[in-house]
């Protein structure tokens, strides 16, 4: 039983932690777009 239970934990740390990993990579995309266009406009 308590190897179920951590199995579960395991899993939603998993999720929360890809989660986490699709913020970070839209922010940095957001950071790339937000910065080209600065750059395009500068130009």
């Amino acid at each position: 039983m308590h190897q179920l239970e951590q199995a579960t934990t395991n899993g939603q740390a998993g999720i929360e932690i890809r989660r986490l990993g699709e913020l970070t990579l839209g922010l940095r995309a957001a950071t790339v777009l937000t910065y080209s266009g600065d750059k395009i406009n500068l130009q």
